[in-house]
């Protein structure tokens, strides 16, 4: 399956293949970029949405705010970058999967 998006000039074509995502395409109008991150949150193993983010800091606020009112059995959310998996929902749980924020998961990404 693959995603394709359009927004304020960044093309992204993102490629789900047997577990396996990636971004297989990323282009703006002028450059490409690496500090363009993409939250993709699932539901039910559907595609709920595809968020752009330039920066991790504003990608990572974005993931936790997701995981604080997520349903744990149904939902996932993961962020990815050029480079590939970034950070995912797991980042912003315990052991008991009850929400935390690690305050040095922004200092690792």
């Amino acid at each position: 399956m693959e995603i394709s998006s359009l927004s304020k000039g960044l093309q992204i074509k993102i490629t789900l293949k047997q577990g396996v995502t990636m971004i297989t395409e990323h282009k703006t109008q002028d450059r490409v970029t690496d500090d363009t991150f993409v939250l993709v949150t699932v539901s039910g193993g559907i595609v709920g949405q595809v968020e752009f983010y330039y920066g991790s800091e504003q990608a990572l606020l974005a993931l936790a705010s997701f995981v604080k009112e997520m349903n744990i059995e149904r939902q996932d959310a993961v962020i990815y970058n050029r480079k590939g998996f970034f950070a995912n929902a797991k980042d912003f749980l315990d052991d008991n999967d009850q929400f935390v924020i690690d305050p040095y998961i922004f200092d690792k990404k």
